[in-house]
């Protein structure tokens, strides 16, 4: 399966936020800003034009640059939530670009389980093993004496 770059950005947005994609595209206020949040990293983050994002979220291109504005305005004024937006990009960077349905990277999976609030819910048992692989890997246990 393959995944374009807006939607593993709408899928890490809408997990950061605890929100569907679904109301990521939709018109509800509530979800405005996190709403922005994915039009500017769309503009960050892929080589789409204003036009191409806005008829993804089925907007305007004056949505979009509006959104990507106020988003660098919110960043410059609030460096908890630069470090959110920074924290996003670079989950979006670190997704597989051919995903296995159900499955992702370790370090997605890792990113996952630290913005849950429980972290046994973010996860399925498989990922579970494959992060913890994954950590062993990186890891080496030593021999102690």
């Amino acid at each position: 399966m393959i995944v374009s770059t807006l939607d593993r950005i709408l899928h890490v947005v809408a997990m950061q936020r605890r929100v569907s994609a679904a109301d990521l595209a939709g018109h509800h206020r509530e979800f405005a800003h996190a709403r922005q949040e994915v039009m500017y990293l769309a503009r960050r983050l892929t080589a789409l034009s204003l036009p191409q994002i806005a008829r993804r979220l089925h907007r305007d291109h004056t949505t979009v640059l509006f959104a990507v504005r106020a988003v660098e305005k919110r960043m410059r004024n609030s460096p908890q939530l630069a470090a959110e937006v920074d924290a996003m990009a670079a989950a979006v960077r670190g997704m597989p670009a051919v995903g296995v349905p159900g499955l992702a990277s370790p370090q997605i999976t890792a990113w996952r389980v630290s913005v849950a609030t429980n972290p046994f819910d973010a996860i399925s048992p498989i990922e579970l093993r494959t992060l913890a692989a994954a950590y062993l890997d990186a890891c080496p246990l030593q021999e102690t004496i």
